[in-house]
């Protein structure tokens, strides 16, 4: 791949020493600077002018133009530089104009030469300094720029995130609810919901969207999005994940997944039947003993044949408890100086037993307990991932 030409504007007065310096240049083209693309102006509003129109890498300017001095010159590209980088000047002094060379490099000028006796060696030595510190700078500015673009991504995001979570439980009779989401630093896909069924149930949903930042929290919104609006016609939790995976698929390519469980609940009932893809769930009895609900398929997104509209449906006991997380909770890790293993990993036992312990606690309590001990669980302090749960209680009647 070829690079892109080193772009030098000679600003001078003199058509004699313009000629002169492009030759002083040109005699190192094919050694050291290579590809030089050369611009020539005659006076200060002139070289103004080309500055902004070629952006030039290294001007070299005339201390002794008619029309303008070289600290008009500077301050005229600061105040129109806007996102650009700023060429490096090289001042050039004639006899008498030593003092305002001097003076150039105080404004800011990157180097300064004598135009008398000048040579090709020293020439060519002040020009590559002077590129090789626009050069240092545009990729300083490439950086901020690209790290102002993410952070305003990860805000995006964030308000994303933040638009999808309930404010409150719902209030339902015999049922205490409550859910919880502390977002990573780079913000990722999880939520939760309570969409209404159609049949009139409670439906309880819990989901995480692989990766991190602005796209993965627009399919977490799109993903919810999809599901309340079945949840509208439709009571079966399997029907609803087959519907919304067929229009995830068309939005994903494949290249992006979602793990969800999703349940309705009937509170008179005391019986819930889900749907999971890619995502357990847990259930406390009234003794703490604990039943693992196995994923059922995998998770969303992948292909519109990989999901079923298949549901399973068990009897909730009365002083039992649903447990929904994600794996920022479970995969919090004790340290972050070695690889990541089971051995530093906060994990499900200590998840459920930090539940169990708790769960004669209201709902919000245990959400409480369980996310501050996965956050203490980490030395470091960091978290690197959302950490996002919901319990269901099962009041005694």
């Amino acid at each position: 791949m070829s690079k892109s030409p080193i772009r030098i504007l000679i600003v001078d007065a003199c058509p004699g020493t313009r000629s002169r310096l492009r030759q002083l240049l040109d005699a190192f083209v094919g050694r050291k600077l290579k590809d030089l693309l050369i611009f020539e102006a005659e006076n200060g509003e002139a070289g103004y002018d080309l500055c902004r129109l070629e952006q030039p890498h290294c001007v070299l300017l005339d201390c002794g133009l008619p029309d303008i001095d070289c600290a008009q010159f500077f301050a005229k590209l600061r105040n129109s530089a806007d996102d650009q980088v700023l060429p490096s000047v090289v001042a050039l002094a004639g006899p008498g104009y030593e003092a305002i060379a001097t003076a150039a490099k105080r404004h800011g000028a990157a180097d300064y030469l004598f135009k008398s006796g000048l040579t090709a060696e020293q020439l060519h030595g002040s020009v590559r300094k002077a590129v090789a510190g626009v050069k240092r700078r545009k990729r300083g500015s490439d950086a901020a720029r690209r790290l102002t673009q993410t952070q305003s991504q990860l805000h995006a995001a964030g308000e994303v995130q933040s638009l999808l979570l309930p404010q409150k439980a719902p209030q339902v009779a015999g049922l205490d609810i409550a859910g919880a989401c502390v977002p990573a630093a780079e913000t990722g896909g999880d939520f939760y919901d309570y969409p209404k069924m159609a049949d009139g149930s409670l439906g309880i949903v819990m989901g995480d969207v692989s990766g991190h930042g602005l796209g993965p929290a627009i399919l977490a919104a799109d993903t919810r999005a999809y599901l309340r609006a079945f949840s509208r016609t439709h009571s079966s939790p399997g029907e609803i994940l087959s519907h919304t995976n067929s229009l995830l698929c068309e939005d994903t390519n494949g290249e992006r997944f979602v793990t969800l469980f999703l349940a309705s609940i009937h509170a008179e009932t005391r019986v819930m039947r889900f749907a999971s893809a890619g995502h357990r769930g847990f259930f406390f009895d009234r003794h703490g003993v604990v039943t693992t609900i196995e994923s059922q398929q995998p998770p969303l997104g992948l292909a519109p044949e990989f999901i079923r509209p298949f549901e399973s449906e068990i009897g909730l006991q009365a002083g039992g408890l649903l447990l929904l997380m994600t794996d920022g909770i479970t995969e919090a890790p004790s340290t972050r100086d070695v690889p990541r293993s089971k051995a530093t990993m906060f994990g499900d036992q200590r998840a459920l037993d930090t539940v169990c312990e708790h769960r004669h606690c209201d709902a919000v309590e245990i959400t409480r307990q369980l996310i501050g001990r996965a956050r203490d669980f980490n030395k470091d302090g960091t978290q690197d991932d959302d950490m996002t749960m919901l319990v269901v209680k099962l009041l005694d009647c």
